[in-house]
C-alpha cells in the first residue's frame, strides 16, 4: 500500500526534478538570440511556435513577450490585444488548492506564472506606447495614469510595506501626454510628482536623479498655469532657465527603450535553525548575514510541518535572484536642428532587483513551508519504509528550486528626450554610442505640425550576456515607425 501511493509520487517529484534543472532564460536562449540579431519576425515566430511558452502555466509570459514582439514590428493593435489579454489574466487568475500543494511538493515553477510587481506595471506602458505611436492621447493618458494605480493595488496587498512605492517615470509620462493635449494645469501636476518622486525615493533606491528635460517641463507647465511664484521657485531651485518652442515650431517626444532587463537565476543558501521568543523559530546563514524569524503559529502550519519545522537544523532553501544583462549601448542623442541627449528616466534592472528585495520576506516564507512539507512528508514514510523515506528526501532536495521566470523582453533602461523642430517633413538621426566608442545610426522621418506634439519609442535590443558579461556585436534594434 506504501508503494502504491508514494512510488507514483516519487517519480512525479524526480520527473519535477528534472524539469527544473535549467533556467527559464537557459530554455529559452533562442528567443535571445533572435532579438540581439534585431530578427524581429523570427522571434515572433519562434514564441509563437513554442508549445512551453504557450502552455497554461506559462500563458502570461506568453502574452507579455508576444505583445512586447509585436510592438516592435509597429502591430499596435495586435500588441494592445496581447496585453489586454495578460492584463485580464493578472487580475482574474487564482491558483489552484491543487496546484498550490503540487508547488509545495515540488517547486513554484509548475504554477501559473505570476507577474512581479513591476512587470504588472510595465505593462500599461506599453500599452501607453500603443496609443501614443497613433496619436490616440486619451487612451494614453489613461494608460499612464493606471501605473501608479496598479503600484497602489499591489502595495495595498502586502503587511510588509515595499519601497518601489510610486513610478516617477509614469508620472512624467502622464505629464508628458497632459502637456500635448493642451491641459497644462494636471500637467504641471504630475511633473511636480514625478520631481518629488524621483528627489524622496528614486535617489535613494536606485540612485538615479530627476532628468533635466522634466525640470525645464515643470518650470513651463507652472508658467503656462498661471504659477508664477512656482516656477520661480523651481528655477531657483533648479539653478536652470527655460524656453518654450515657439508656436511656429513643432516638437517630439522620443523615448529610447535600451538593453535587455535581467533575467532570473536562483541561489541556494544553507540555514540554520534555533529556537527564538514567542514561539519563533531564527533562520540564520551567514550569507549577506541573513536571519528570519519565522512564527509557525501565525503563519498556520499544520501540526505535522511545525514538527518537521523544529526538527530542521541545518537546510538549503533556494531563492529567486535577478542576473543584469548589461547594457551594450551607454549614450545616445538625436540630431536634428540640434544635438538632444537622451536622459535615463527609468532604470527597470535596478527595480527588478528591488522588488525582488522588498518580497524577500515573503519569499523565505514560502520557500521554507515548502521545504518543511517535504521534510514533514519524509519524517511521515520513514517511520514506516526508511527507504522509501531516504528517496523521498533525495527527491525533496533535488526539486529545491526557485522560480525563474520572468518577462524577458523587457528592455534594461528607458531614456526620452523633447527637441522642437519646423513644420513639415522633418529627418532626425539617433545616435547611440558603446562604452569603447562604437556607433549605430538610425534616421526617424516625423511630418511637423506647429504648435503640436508628436510621440515616438525606439528600442535598442544589443545586450551582454547574463552568464558572461562579455560585449555582444553592436547591432541596431528595428527600425522604428
Amino acid at each position: 500500500m506504501l508503494r502504491s501511493i508514494f512510488l507514483p509520487l516519487l517519480l512525479l517529484i524526480l520527473a519535477g526534478a528534472a524539469g527544473a534543472c535549467s533556467t527559464y532564460y537557459e530554455d529559452n536562449i533562442e528567443l535571445e538570440r533572435r532579438l540581439r540579431e534585431g530578427d524581429i519576425r523570427a522571434a515572433r515566430e519562434f514564441v509563437i511556435q513554442s508549445e512551453e511558452a504557450r502552455s497554461d502555466k506559462n500563458y502570461i509570459l506568453y502574452l507579455l513577450n508576444r505583445g512586447s514582439i509585436e510592438w516592435m514590428l509597429g502591430e499596435y493593435d495586435s500588441s494592445f490585444v496581447m496585453f489586454e489579454r495578460a492584463n485580464r489574466l493578472i487580475e482574474s487568475r487564482r491558483t489552484t488548492l491543487g496546484q498550490e500543494i503540487l508547488s509545495y511538493l515540488v517547486n513554484p515553477g509548475v504554477l501559473p506564472y505570476r507577474t512581479e510587481d513591476h512587470e504588472s506595471v510595465l505593462l500599461h506602458y506599453y500599452q501607453a506606447l500603443n496609443f501614443l505611436m497613433q496619436n490616440r492621447l486619451d487612451e494614453a493618458l489613461v494608460e499612464a495614469r493606471r501605473i501608479n494605480i496598479k503600484l497602489n493595488e499591489i502595495n495595498d496587498q502586502y503587511e510588509s510595506e515595499n519601497r518601489y512605492k510610486r513610478d516617477a517615470f509614469a508620472l512624467t509620462l502622464t505629464g508628458l501626454i497632459y502637456d500635448a493635449a493642451g491641459d497644462y494645469n494636471n500637467a504641471f501636476i504630475a511633473y511636480r510628482n514625478a520631481w518629488e518622486t524621483y528627489r524622496d525615493e528614486y535617489g535613494d533606491l536606485f540612485g538615479l536623479h530627476a532628468p533635466a528635460q522634466l525640470k525645464q517641463d515643470l518650470i513651463r507647465a507652472a508658467e503656462r498655469t498661471g504659477f508664477r511664484q512656482e516656477a520661480e521657485r523651481y528655477r531657483s531651485e533648479f539653478n536652470i532657465s527655460t524656453s518654450s518652442a515657439a508656436d511656429s515650431l513643432g516638437e517630439v517626444v522620443f523615448f529610447w527603450n535600451n538593453g535587455l532587463g535581467p533575467v532570473k537565476n536562483q541561489f541556494a543558501v544553507n540555514f540554520v535553525s534555533v529556537a527564538g521568543e514567542g514561539g519563533a523559530l531564527i533562520f540564520q546563514s551567514d550569507y549577506r548575514g541573513y536571519s528570519f524569524p519565522f512564527y509557525p503559529d501565525r503563519e498556520r502550519v499544520k501540526q505535522n510541518d511545525k514538527n518537521a519545522l523544529e526538527k530542521l537544523e541545518t537546510f538549503r532553501v533556494a531563492f529567486p535572484t535577478y542576473t543584469e544583462r548589461p547594457l551594450v549601448y551607454r549614450r545616445a542623442a538625436l540630431i536634428g536642428r540640434d544635438t538632444t541627449r537622451l536622459e535615463l528616466a527609468e532604470d527597470i534592472n535596478a527595480i527588478a532587483h528591488q522588488s525582488l528585495e522588498d518580497r524577500m520576506l515573503r519569499e523565505f516564507g514560502q520557500a521554507l513551508l515548502r521545504v518543511a512539507i517535504k521534510k514533514a512528508a519524509e519524517f511521515g514514510v520513514k517511520q514506516k519504509n526508511e527507504t522509501l523515506g531516504a528517496l523521498l528526501g533525495l527527491a525533496g532536495a533535488l526539486t529545491e528550486n526557485a522560480d525563474t521566470r520572468n518577462w524577458q523582453v523587457l528592455p534594461h533602461s528607458i531614456y526620452y528626450a523633447r527637441l522642437a523642430l519646423p513644420p513639415g517633413e522633418q529627418t532626425i538621426r539617433f545616435v547611440a554610442q558603446t562604452a569603447r566608442g562604437e556607433r549605430t545610426e538610425e534616421e526617424f522621418t516625423f511630418n511637423i505640425r506647429p504648435g503640436t506634439t508628436q510621440f515616438h519609442a525606439f528600442h535598442t535590443l544589443a545586450s551582454g550576456r547574463p552568464e558572461e558579461y562579455q560585449w555582444y556585436e553592436a547591432r541596431p534594434g528595428p527600425r522604428g515607425r
